[in-house]
């Protein structure tokens, strides 16, 4: 085997074991966005109409939800109470 083939088969060792490494860093940078972006698509929503109902804006009841009871209760209370 000659000189050119042995650093041949260095760099070839090098690429597979930086690869290797590259790919698991890539693989965990990704399954991190994946969680801040499964929280933004839960809660995000929430949050606008929680805003909406500190402003003084009313609940837009003209769409239907598929849980009423998913609101906390003391929004519920809220929105019942004020007589806008």
């Amino acid at each position: 085997m000659n000189n050119f083939q042995q650093l041949q088969n260095e760099f070839e060792g090098d690429y597979e074991r930086i690869g290797a490494s590259n790919k698991r860093s890539i693989e965990s940078t990704l399954s991190t966005f994946k969680f801040i972006a499964n929280i933004f698509e839960v809660y995000l929503p929430k949050i606008g109409d929680l805003l909406i109902a500190f402003a003084g804006g009313r609940k837009d009841t003209s769409k239907p939800h598929s849980n009423p009871s998913s609101t906390p209760p003391n929004l519920q209370d809220f929105d019942s109470n004020r007589n806008i």
